[in-house]
């Protein structure tokens, strides 16, 4: 469980990453500024994964942070009516997973 949870933060962090480095090779006028926050927002979700990957249930206010992002970020994108193409539904996968990782004590404790 541990290890699967610090795969789905880092394949969050990975997307947001090369969500940044695509937009600023195709350059478009007016996305792209959209594009790298989209991106940073993936790559601070990954990144509060991975911490709540290695602090786990020691730091109670990280743990709650990781629950309400992964739980945001889950009802954003439906209420965005986000309709994943391709290699996208690997990052819904990563999203969906975090989240519910992130709520089971066994993946999040400290090591």
């Amino acid at each position: 469980m541990r290890y699967l949870y610090l795969i789905a933060g880092s394949a969050i962090a990975l997307a947001g990453t090369y969500y940044i480095a695509n937009t600023f090779i195709q350059v478009t006028p007016w996305m792209d500024e959209i594009g790298v926050i989209v991106g940073l927002v993936f790559v601070y979700l990954g990144a509060i994964n991975i911490l709540n990957y290695w602090y786990g249930m020691k730091a109670r206010g990280l743990w709650i942070a990781a629950i309400a992002a992964n739980v945001g970020m889950l009802l954003t994108c439906w209420v965005v009516g986000a309709h994943p193409v391709g290699l996208e539904w690997g990052l819904v996968a990563a999203l969906v997973l975090a989240a519910l990782l992130s709520f089971d004590p066994r993946s999040t404790r400290p090591v």
